[in-house]
Formats: structure tokens, C-alpha cells, sequence
């Protein structure tokens, strides 16, 4: 099947995002290829996001006119993205389009004149890029101004008057069927909503054999879709726009506008401190394009900025693998720790690691396990403690060593958790992500006089994670959490496995832990 492209319109706050998501979310079930976008789509690329930037800050004054100019701009940058994925054969079900500038600036502002000077700007905007199906969603005035009043943020057209909403909804049904484009009225359960719409989707995709038949509740819907895709990079940059961060689909459309713009800022300003901090970094102030170059590498690294993977059984680590859960229930309950260190050993078997030593011995004597125990018992402190040492010595590939266990509760950013090789991931409980625990600061940003900027961005990202919170959005907060933030999480891991771990900040505090409980075996890590 070639790629089309569909898009889904209406007012501002009448469910365009969370049906868009369904909808994918049937096409991902049926085994199509399917992309969501959004216009202005901020992730499509730089020029987009400025835009876009620009046109949903209140805080900009512009007047109709120049509404209608950036909007198409931005609508002509991102519809190359749609146009790629669409050739590529791929689905794109996209939020918004040219209908929204009609009806919002031409129907609701109603100061400009000129409808087929507007019609033309938007044709030169499109191009060929014209939408294969448009579906409009249609509620209430009351319904859309109830919604918007519970928006945490203010957007540009937030908190418009009851008359000038009756005309943006006027116009969005007038040019909706002027150009025969089906009406879907979204005043039912969401589930009946997105019957109605994927019925038009069925036909315009030919699917109507494959398409359910059976009505399905929106939260079995929503709780087949995964929270998020894992990250493409372990720790990506926060100039990399593709892997910036995931949008949680299945929030109401007011709300991830918040999202979204919340997330924007915060990775602005976090671009902005990476060039800095890359600036700072620079050895003797060179200017030469290697120096450069490494000092953007450094600053990269050592800023981690960019969103979380939240996704706890399919969190992204180096070289393209993943962190394998074995079950859902390996994660850990949503509670704070107790406990703030950042290396805590809360288990540990045998507790006395000279217990071993009746094994290491068996492996060395042509005798019964049983009676080298015996005779073991027997020996003073100080003499089994001598054996165990040189033992461990001669027997370095010993499996005496292979019964000592231990569990270590961690408090860490999602960077060291990135670093685990993949012999020790298997046993790895995790809590929910989250900013509660707070976040490390590197020593260079310190250095290069850069802890505000540092911290602003932290402090942006606990701000959007209470918004999503305390709008009931739990799961989709954690979407706020930057790979910067410590968690908390349990890990079990053998003695020989140890080893595997030096490559992590926190090695030294392991092996400092390890000394007061088994002395000796720590000497030979």
C-alpha cells in the first residue's frame, strides 16, 4: 500500500490528539507503517521549532497577518518531513492543518478580507501537499472553554471569548463541508469518537476487512500503547531534535500543547548552555575547529540534558542494545527511598566471606566437602583468614567464588545506569523515572561558572513533571525526566560480576562498601 497522508482537525481542546493516537495505535496493530506528526510539527527540524516557538508564546504581539505568514512558513518546512514519510509508504496521521489557519484567522479573527489572497497563501504554503483524507472533530463552545480552563499554561489563543469560539467553529464546519470533508461530532466517550473517525480512515485506507468490528473501550486502547519509544542514542544531545524527547500521545490535546511547549523551552535553554559550557571548555581559548569540535564532544557528554527513556524494561543503552525486564513487576513501587547514599548494600550472601573458604579448599584437596569443614572450623581466625588470601591467589578461576551474592540499592542519575554491561542488566529493578531525587551536578559545570543555567533547566523540567502530575497524568510525567535525574533502582549481581562494573563513577564507592563487609575478596577487584 503507497503512504497517504490523513489529518484530523477542529477546535482547540476537542480531542484531535488523543483520537490521532488511537489511530495509529489501530494501524501499529494491523501491522502498518504509520507516522504521528503535529503542526506546526516542532520536531521536524530547526527552522520549524522557531517558528513554532514564535507563534505560540503569548508573549510575541503579532497581528493576523503575521499569524497567517509564520504559520504557512512553518507549515511549508514541516510538510517536507510528511512528504518523505509518505513516500517512503509510511501512513502519516498528523494533528492540525491548513484548515486550522482559516478558521482560526480568517473565520475567528475576522479582520482580514481577503479570503482568496488567504486561499492562495495557503496553496503556495501546500504546494502539492494536499491531505488525502481530512476528518474534522466538532463539540460544544462549552464543552472547548471548559477544557482550556484547565490548562496550566496560556498559550496565544487561549481564553477566547464565548463568540469569537462560535466563529472558529462556524468556520471550521462551513469549509469542512464547502470541501466535503466528513464531520465527526465529539461530544461522546472517546471510544465512540474514534469508532466513528476510524471509520473513515477504514474506508480511505482500504481497510474495511481488516478494520475491528467490535466497539473497544479507550482504556484498553491506551493500555496496549507503550508509554514511549526508546531513545535512538544512550545520551543524546540536546541539539539532537530526534531524539530530544517523546511526546505521551494519550494526553488531552490542551495539555500536550503544555507539554510540548514546556519541553521546547527546556531544551532551548539546554542547547544554549551546551554551546556555552562548549565555549568554556575550549583549551587556551583555541579556535581551531578540532578544539572546537572536542569542546562541543566534552560539553555534550557532560551535560545530560536531553529527555529520559521512560520506558523502564526497554530503557536504551549503548550500541543499540536494551534493558531487558523479565516481568512488569521488576519495576519498584512509585514510594520515596528511605535511604539517600548513593550506594547502599542491602544484602549480602554468605555475610562472612571466610565461609567460602571450606569450597576454595575442596577445589585444591582430594577430600569430601564435609570434612573440610570440619577441619577449617578448627583453624584460629588468623590462619583462615591467611589461607583465604592465598588461595584466592592460586585459584583465580576458582567457581568457589560463584555463591557470593549481593543486592545493592542505588540512588543514581539514568547516565550510570546507561553504563551497566549487559551481564548484570537482567536483575535490575527500577522505580519509576522521576526529578524528586534531584540530579548531579558536574564538577565543570561548577568551574565554568554555570550553575544557575544548570539548575534552571532542572528545575524547568520538576515544574513540568508537577503539571503533568497533578493533572493526573502520572505515567506520562515521567516523560519530564531527564537523564540527568538520579533513581532509584536495585541491582543483584555476583562477585565476578563486580568486576564488570568498574567502568561506572560510582565504582569507587562499590569497592569501598565491599572493603568493610568482605575485606578480602575486595583487595582482588
Amino acid at each position: 500500500m503507497s503512504g497517504k497522508y490523513i489529518v484530523l482537525e477542529g477546535p482547540q481542546g476537542v480531542g484531535k490528539s488523543t483520537i490521532a493516537g488511537m489511530v495509529v495505535h489501530e494501524l501499529e496493530r494491523l501491522g502498518k507503517p504509520v507516522r504521528l506528526m503535529h503542526e506546526p510539527d516542532g520536531k521536524a527540524d530547526a527552522t520549524t521549532k522557531e517558528i513554532r516557538r514564535l507563534t505560540q508564546d503569548p508573549h510575541y504581539p503579532m497581528n493576523t497577518r503575521t499569524e497567517v505568514l509564520l504559520y504557512n512558513a512553518a507549515r511549508s518546512q514541516s510538510l517536507e518531513a510528511v512528504r518523505s514519510a509518505r513516500d517512503d509508504g509510511e501512513i502519516v496521521v498528523v494533528d492540525r492543518s491548513y484548515l486550522t489557519t482559516l478558521a482560526v484567522q480568517f473565520y475567528g479573527r475576522g479582520d482580514i478580507d481577503d479570503y482568496a489572497k488567504l486561499n492562495d497563501i495557503i496553496a503556495f504554503a501546500v504546494g502539492d501537499m494536499w491531505p488525502d483524507l481530512t476528518i474534522v472533530l466538532d463539540c460544544s463552545v462549552a464543552i472547548l472553554q471548559e477544557r482550556q480552563k484547565q490548562r496550566a499554561e496560556q498559550e496565544r489563543f487561549d481564553n477566547l471569548d464565548p463568540a469569537t469560539l462560535e466563529r472558529i467553529r462556524a468556520g471550521y464546519l462551513w469549509e469542512a463541508k464547502q470541501r466535503e470533508m466528513p464531520i465527526v461530532y465529539a461530544t461522546g466517550r472517546v471510544d465512540e469518537v474514534f469508532q466513528e473517525v476510524w471509520r473513515h480512515v477504514a474506508v480511505a485506507l482500504e481497510l474495511n476487512n481488516e478494520a475491528s468490528s467490535e466497539p473497544v473501550a479507550v482504556r484498553d486502547v491506551l493500555a496496549k500503547r507503550p508509554l514511549a519509544r526508546a531513545q535512538k542514542t544512550a545520551v543524546p544531545s540536546a541539539t539532537d531534535d530526534a531524539s530530544a524527547y517523546e511526546v505521551p500521545q494519550n494526553l488531552p490535546d490542551d495539555l500536550q500543547c503544555d507539554y510540548c511547549d514546556g519541553m521546547d523551552r527546556m531544551l532551548a535553554a539546554a542547547r544554549s548552555l551546551e554551546q556555552t559550557l562548549a565555549s568554556a571548555l575550549a583549551l587556551g581559548g583555541a579556535t581551531d575547529a578540532d578544539a572546537a569540535h572536542d569542546a562541543r564532544l566534552a560539553a555534550r557528554q557532560l551535560l545530560p540534558l536531553a529527555a529520559a527513556p521512560v520506558d523502564v524494561r526497554k530503557l536504551a543503552v549503548r550500541k543499540g542494545q536494551r534493558l531487558s525486564m523479565r516481568e512488569l513487576d521488576a519495576v519498584l513501587p512509585r514510594g520515596f527511598a528511605d535511604e539517600t547514599r548513593p550506594v547502599t548494600l542491602t544484602n549480602v550472601s554468605p555475610r562472612n566471606e571466610l565461609d567460602i573458604l571450606p569450597r576454595l579448599l575442596y577445589e585444591a584437596l582430594d577430600l569430601p566437602l564435609n570434612e573440610v569443614k570440619v577441619a577449617v572450623e578448627k583453624l584460629p581466625y588468623e590462619v583462615k583468614t591467611r589461607i583465604f588470601s592465598e588461595y584466592l591467589d592460586q585459584l583465580r578461576e576458582s567457581t568457589a567464588v560463584d555463591i557470593v551474592r549481593y543486592e545493592w540499592e542505588l540512588l543514581l542519575p539514568l547516565t550510570e545506569l546507561l553504563e551497566l554491561p549487559a551481564t548484570v542488566r537482567d536483575t535490575i529493578r527500577i522505580q519509576a523515572a522521576t526529578p524528586r531525587y534531584g540530579y548531579a551536578m558536574p564538577p565543570e559545570v561548577e568551574t565554568a561558572g554555570l550553575t544557575d543555567e544548570f539548575d534552571a533547566i532542572f528545575d524547568q523540567s520538576l515544574e513540568l513533571h508537577s503539571m503533568l502530575q497533578a493533572a493526573g497524568f502520572d505515567d506520562e510525567a515521567m516523560f519530564a525526566t531527564l537523564l540527568g535525574h538520579k533513581q532509584r533502582w536495585i541491582l543483584e549481581t555476583t562477585y565476578a560480576e563486580l568486576q564488570a562494573l568498574q567502568g561506572i563513577e560510582a565504582w569507587g564507592t562499590f569497592v569501598g562498601i565491599l572493603a568493610e563487609q568482605h575485606p578480602i575478596l575486595s583487595e582482588r577487584l
